[in-house]
């Protein structure tokens, strides 16, 4: 065998290893990519079912409130339970979402300490919004981490590659900002809702 074979077959197995080691690392990449991303989707699909009951228990709530509270408030609420029950994309249920958590903020004066003023009944249905809030808040700490790793990942080589050939885009954080502004608005706000309460 002349040594010109030797260097083809040579050149052949070393093109051959690259070749299946490109092919391996692709479909690694792939496969953690859609790793991630599944983790993301079940993350978010728990911190779903969170919200599917949340907007049961609001129902609860706002026939248990009639009358009881700020109207205004309540009405933004229910608005914003029936746009975020409507919302296919989850950017916009978020969105939505957030505006809930600024209702409910806006009501806490009376979920902390005007419940037992307004019967058993709205006492229950505080207790049961607040352990509502209490698991939102844990799977929105656990989507939003999973969701940045995903992101993070789409973001950076090869990832950035991949998502593009896949069409695949990043996933939308759940971020709940500061409502109350001061402690003086905190105090007249819940003079507010105290004095409807007391009509």
């Amino acid at each position: 065998m002349s040594i010109v074979v030797i260097i083809i077959i040579v050149l052949a197995a070393i093109f051959l290893c690259v070749l299946c080691g490109l092919i391996w690392w692709i479909i690694s990449t792939y496969n953690l990519l859609q790793n991630k991303k599944g983790n993301a989707e079940e993350a978010f699909a728990n911190l779903d079912l969170q919200f599917k009951k949340r907007y049961e228990d609001i129902t609860t709530v706002l026939e248990i409130l009639k009358g009881k509270c700020d109207d205004t408030i309540c009405q933004v609420l229910r608005s914003a339970r029936d746009d975020a029950m409507a919302s296919a994309d989850k950017t916009q249920q978020l969105q939505n979402e957030a505006l809930i958590e600024e209702c409910l903020i806006k009501l806490q004066p009376i979920l902390d300490n005007d419940c037992s003023v307004m019967g058993e009944n709205v006492k229950e249905a505080c207790d049961i919004l607040r352990q509502d809030q209490d698991l939102i808040n844990y799977n929105r700490q656990f989507y939003n981490a999973i969701a940045s790793d995903y992101n993070l990942y789409l973001a950076s080589f090869p990832g950035t590659m991949l998502a593009k050939i896949c069409h695949l885009s990043t996933m939308p954080l759940y971020i709940i900002e500061e409502i109350a502004d001061s402690e003086e608005e905190k105090e007249d706000l819940h003079s507010e809702i105290k004095a409807e309460v007391e009509k």
